[in-house]
């Protein structure tokens, strides 16, 4: 009779356990035939040949300590690199996940009862320990860690990125407070030169060696020239105004170092696809998203799976400190939850996490294109 018990309780684990087994875990994405160019340059990814570095396009030494300053005071790379360190404190939240965990209790009861006849009190000290493990038969903990490692990596992607923004900012608003300082200079100059030339031909007009119209003419080119000179400067400021902000102080505190203006390099030819992938933070930020949201869909439809769990505590207890181990209790729990009804709250954050996938993988696409 027990052999049958023990043979129809595995027929009904195994019935329970069975639809994992058959259940797929991936994202099926449509298969689409894209059209590849017929050559690409064979540069290997990491070389730095046919790459443009701004060092060696701007060789300005003020322009490289406020580029190192920006990475070290602007206050938006601040809160990147703090979400870079919250995904990484979110891994090992889950990782932990995987291993047993031990909790210590320690109580203290002090009992009193009294009655017309008699008082009595009563005291206990208990110490105890529990040890508990999920046994992670679908790979539901391994999922959720391999999301939140790939998390970490798109974070740092994403990180390299914004350094890469506002490094590019930093240097448009250097080259366009350098373009309205020399256009300001040339304006000032070509100014002071129109004035001569107004002074000669209004010389040249007392004494009839020129006519009244050249003189007009002459004094509506030096008021173009005056005209531009408050859009010039205002460019100038606003650029200004721009560089001290990106390095994290207020407007006016921090001026452009003056340097000579930059030489235009070369394009770089087109890369290979892998090329492409490892110099754009970009696209790999959004390639770790992706593969970071398939192991969350993984995760998903684990949870919907049976979870075996084992359980191990120790407890003493006594009267006093020193007959606390007269008492003690042991025990050994191992147990299966399975969920049976949930209202579809399991299969509607299964559908969530693969709708999360899907956008992934578009915006990924999407990044490609661009």
């Amino acid at each position: 009779m027990k052999t049958l018990r023990r043979k129809t309780g595995f027929i009904v684990i195994a019935c329970l356990l069975l639809p994992g087994c058959l259940h797929k875990q991936k994202i099926d994405s449509p298969t689409r035939v894209v059209s590849m160019p017929k050559s690409f340059v064979s540069t290997r990814p990491g070389s730095s040949e046919g790459a443009v570095f701004w060092e060696t396009s701007f060789p300005s030494r003020g322009l490289a300590r406020d580029t190192e300053a920006l990475r070290r005071d602007n206050l938006e790379l601040a809160a990147a690199q703090r979400r870079v360190q919250q995904a990484q404190r979110a891994y090992d939240v889950l990782r932990a996940g995987l291993y047993p965990a031990l909790d210590c209790t320690a109580q203290f009861d002090r009992t009193r009862v009294e009655d017309l006849r008699e008082r009595s009190t009563t005291k206990v000290i208990e110490f105890g320990a529990a040890l508990t493990w999920e046994v992670d038969v679908w790979g539901r903990l391994r999922a959720q860690r391999k999301a939140a490692n790939l998390s970490i990596k798109e974070k740092e992607a994403l990180f390299d990125q914004i350094v890469l923004d506002l490094q590019c900012l930093l240097i448009e608003g250097w080259i366009e407070n350098q373009s309205a300082r020399d256009l300001g200079r040339l304006l000032k100059d070509q100014g002071e030169t129109n004035a001569k030339i107004l002074k000669l031909l209004e010389l040249r007009a007392r004494k009839g060696q020129s006519s009244a119209l050249d003189v007009l003419q002459q004094r509506g080119r030096v008021a173009s020239v005056e005209r531009m000179q408050p859009a010039v400067a205002s460019a100038r400021s606003r650029s200004g105004n721009a560089y001290a902000v990106l390095l994290g102080h207020f407007p006016g505190e921090v001026v452009p170092p003056e340097d000579a203006s930059p030489v235009l390099m070369p394009l770089n030819k087109l890369p290979t696809p892998q090329h492409l992938l490892v110099c754009r933070p970009d696209l790999r930020a959004a390639h770790l998203a992706l593969q970071a949201a398939d192991y969350e869909v993984a995760a998903a439809v684990a949870s919907r799976m049976p979870r075996l769990s084992i359980g191990l505590s120790y407890a003493a207890n006594g009267p006093d400190l020193g007959s606390v181990s007269d008492g003690s209790v042991m025990q050994f729990v191992a147990g299966m939850l399975a969920p049976v009804f949930a209202a579809g709250r399991l299969k509607a954050e299964e559908a969530q996490r693969r709708a999360e996938a899907l956008e992934m993988l578009a915006l990924l696409k999407q990044a490609l294109r661009n």
